[in-house]
């Protein structure tokens, strides 16, 4: 392991390969999570190297079909982010009696984490967008146990962490599916918590519910949905990206992860057996389907990906199939790294030195926010849609 922290992508495979335990996971100044290697520990096998997904990128897999596509069930959709599809894959798996992995918001303790899920009566927790970095933990080491069981797993993450699991479990992987998502980059844990720390300030309350991706007031957007107590009584607020530091500032690069600068896997091959992202600017190919909901695009990589895509047709309000050049026209991490901004160092370690207010009204104050606050007048009111 070269032990530089900036190209490190913290998907924990080096920790798990590891046959010495000489490495352990901690966070560094910026609140991403790094490896600390115990050099005494250490057996030079360069097993770590090997398995990182970053030092020994892993070859990816062209696309074999590109859809545009949308759960028919309306409460799947709007408990989802875009279209509901990945609902309709995890629900097939663990039909099959297998186990499900994804990013899991504890609200309780405000963390973001990957979480097994073998029922569906858990899988809610694993639907809709979190922006945040998701600690994988312990599920790489996990899976490879439930796959030596002969179960199915279904693990999506981001196409690092993919990346990293599929070099961590190097045979067997016959029951294993996975879907990476289209990614803009990740902000670290200590962001958003300063992010949650400048809401209940600025309300004097307390955050107890956060979404990143709420449909309920304005439909399938970039919306966020958080809850404010005070005392006995819990007020909900609505934000638009636009509107909101934290999402201004993610999508403008400010608060990003080093690595996600220089992201190997945001090119044309794809990690997952699917590839999972909202498709944007869908209404301009005329497609006469309701998207108002939301629309998935899906990537299929794989003979497993198309195996498992298929499982799930009936379940579907419409699939049609496009052209690649037309998925990634407004998704271009589908073909190159978000840029970094030059004042991404000074905004993070601002937080630090003065407060996530500071951040706000100095890196991200959005330029366009009162046309968008007359927008979203105009909205409350009918008066446009």
């Amino acid at each position: 392991m070269t032990g530089n922290a900036t190209g490190c992508c913290g998907c924990r495979a080096c920790e798990q390969i590891c046959p010495s335990r000489c490495i352990s996971i901690i966070k560094d100044e910026e609140g991403f999570l790094i490896p600390s290697v115990d050099s005494g520990k250490c057996i030079e096998c360069n097993a770590c190297s090997k398995v990182c997904p970053i030092e020994n990128p892993v070859e990816g897999a062209m696309p074999s079909a590109v859809y545009a596509t949308a759960s028919s069930d309306s409460n799947t959709k709007i408990k989802s982010s875009s279209g509901g599809v990945f609902y309709l894959l995890a629900n097939r798996i663990l039909s099959l009696g297998g186990a499900v992995v994804g990013a899991d918001l504890d609200l309780e303790k405000r963390y973001l984490r990957h979480t097994i899920v073998e029922s569906l009566d858990n899988l809610n927790r694993l639907l809709g967008s979190k922006y945040i970095a998701s600690d994988t933990r312990s599920t790489f080491t996990e899976v490879k146990r439930l796959l030596s069981e002969g179960r199915k797993v279904l693990y999506v993450g981001t196409p690092c962490q993919i990346a990293g699991l599929n070099s961590f479990i190097k045979t067997g992987k016959e029951n294993l599916f996975t879907c990476d998502l289209l990614c803009h980059g990740v902000p670290s844990q200590f962001v958003f918590d300063s992010y949650i720390n400048f809401l209940e300030q600025k309300h004097r309350g307390e955050v107890v519910d956060f979404i990143f991706r709420d449909k309920e007031k304005f439909g399938w957007s970039i919306t966020l949905r958080y809850a404010i107590r005070k005392g006995k009584s819990t007020k909900f607020h609505y934000v638009q990206a636009g509107l909101s530091p934290y999402f201004y500032g993610f999508l403008r690069g400010k608060f990003l992860r080093e690595s996600c600068y220089h992201c190997p896997y945001t090119k044309l091959k794809r990690t997952g057996d699917i590839t999972l992202a909202d498709f944007w600017g869908v209404e301009k190919l005329n497609i006469s389907d309701d998207v108002s909901k939301g629309c998935s695009c899906v990537l299929v990589n794989t003979s497993k990906g198309t195996e498992l895509f298929d499982s799930i047709n009936d379940n579907l309000q419409f699939k049609h199939k496009v052209l690649y050049e037309q998925a990634y026209r407004q998704n271009i991490n589908f073909l190159e790294p978000c840029v970094r901004p030059q004042e991404r160092d000074f905004a993070i370690k601002s937080i630090k030195t003065h407060s996530f207010k500071y951040v706000a009204s100095r890196y991200c104050k959005n330029p366009r926010r009162f046309r968008i606050r007359i927008k979203e007048f105009l909205m409350k009111y009918g008066l446009i849609k």
